[in-house]
């Protein structure tokens, strides 16, 4: 890395790489594990500490199981709304 700071060219360059793997909005996740629940989104996977789920769909999930997700703005935190499933 040629000229200023090496660290904050790096970041940068994370950054730029990261853009377009972070979900926003709406987001659909598969249920990787069903005790505690884990979620990935894409190869991200969320814990159940970062999660809250529709009532309904509580003991209902299982690994495989798509489902959509909405985020907080903190993207730290989503909330499980319901299973998606094909037509």
């Amino acid at each position: 890395m040629e000229g200023g700071n090496p660290y904050a060219q790096l970041l940068t360059l994370l950054r730029q790489e990261a853009k377009g793997q972070l979900p926003r909005g709406h987001v659909r996740g598969e249920v990787s594990r069903e005790s505690p629940l884990q979620i990935k989104i894409g190869t991200i996977p969320i814990e159940a500490e970062e999660l809250e789920i529709n009532r309904t769909l509580r003991g209902s999930l299982e690994p495989g199981d798509q489902v959509l997700l909405l985020t907080q703005d903190d993207m730290q935190h989503f909330i499980v709304l319901c299973k998606v499933v094909g037509a």
